[in-house]
């Protein structure tokens, strides 16, 4: 079966382009602070050590801190349950953490492409071409921001999607739809 040349660049391209945000990833997580997960991690690890996730537990034994506030409250801004998720992720040290981290924003991120996905093929005529998702992600600026920063946004479109799924599937018949 030959290729045509347009999908072998694609292809390519894809490659290309997925090759630059893992190693980008990598170094954001290698040498950035993650600034919006440093928040989360320090709000699971107040918890861990039974402190509230909304103040600032710099001076407690053990000392809590972000690495950046020096206010009075944290930076945590969430709800109580959000805390809660990011207990387990605390536990691991912060370094390792941050590469978990990134490795589950860019995992709820194709999450969420895929039942985004789901949901407009559910009349069977809607087909998608997989590079052009890959390179118009790949290349999306916010993107680069969103993991420099550790930011939840993927994991919040993941649920809303997954959610939207659900509901638009209540009979059960599943992803397969």
């Amino acid at each position: 079966m030959k290729k045509s040349p347009l999908i072998i660049l694609l292809g390519l391209c894809s490659v290309v382009c997925l090759g630059k945000i893992i190693l980008i990833s990598i170094d954001f997580a290698s040498h950035s602070l993650q600034m919006d997960f440093s928040a989360f991690y320090t709000a699971g690890e107040s918890i861990n050590h039974g402190f509230s996730p909304y103040t600032n537990n710099i001076n407690q034994n053990p000392s809590v801190w972000d690495g950046r506030n020096i206010t009075e409250f944290s930076r945590f801004l969430y709800p109580p349950l959000t805390a809660t998720f990011f207990r387990g992720i605390a536990l691991l040290p912060y370094s390792v953490a941050k590469f978990v981290w990134v490795i589950f924003i860019l995992a709820c991120l194709a999450g969420s492409y895929f039942l985004f996905l789901k949901i407009l093929r559910r009349n069977k005529t809607f087909e998608v071409n997989w590079f052009y998702v890959i390179i118009f992600t790949c290349l999306f600026f916010p993107l680069l921001p969103s993991i420099e920063r550790g930011q939840i946004d993927s994991v919040t479109l993941f649920v809303l999607y997954l959610a939207l799924y659900l509901m638009l599937n209540k009979n059960g018949k599943g992803l397969d739809g």
